[in-house]
């Protein structure tokens, strides 16, 4: 009983308040990596270049966290830009797949995009920890650390522990600007 009491005392934290991504409304560091299934396959690419031109939807996976509910969300989260496409017809998530064996993400990740079957998204590998992204604040406990880039400026970002539903609807009501 002593316990039950003690946890409805504990502050519980929720995931859309774990603030992630560079500092906002200030240009992005750079940030590269090498895209392994994409228009720009088998190139590196710096995302402060790439940003520029589209919103983009950063999506920073951890290899350690990779699971069935983390892709189910990247696949709504995909879907759900493919609907949204005629009022953003540039938009675009790129996947970081965060590890220190590039070799492996070149293998695996294609076998990945050939199961889910993103239509909108592409797959990159950046080679390090999440505590390596120079300027880039991200969450060592987060499975999905997600950052919209505008005009090559973070506006928003959020670390996610837990994968639901809601992290697709939060996600787009804010790359549509709501």
């Amino acid at each position: 009983m002593f316990a039950l009491t003690l946890l409805l005392f504990i502050p519980w934290m929720d995931d859309k308040e774990i603030v992630a991504g560079p500092e906002l409304n200030k240009p992005i560091p750079s940030l590269k990596t090498l895209q392994i299934v994409g228009d720009h396959a088998d190139k590196e690419i710096d995302w402060k270049e790439t940003a520029q031109a589209k919103p983009t939807l950063i999506v920073f996976v951890r290899t350690d966290k990779w699971d069935r509910p983390v892709a189910r969300v990247l696949k709504q989260l995909d879907d759900a830009l493919i609907a949204v496409r005629k009022d953003l017809p540039d938009a675009h998530v790129g996947i970081v797949w965060v590890s220190k064996d590039a070799d492996k993400a070149k293998d695996y990740l294609p076998k990945v995009q050939q199961s889910i079957k993103l239509q909108a998204s592409s797959w990159n590998h950046f080679n390090g920890e999440v505590y390596d992204a120079t300027g880039w604040q991200l969450s060592g406990d987060g499975a999905l650390n997600i950052v919209l880039v505008k005009d090559n400026k973070a506006v928003w970002g959020r670390a996610f522990s837990t994968m639901q539903e809601s992290i697709v609807k939060q996600t787009m009501a804010e790359l549509k600007g709501k």
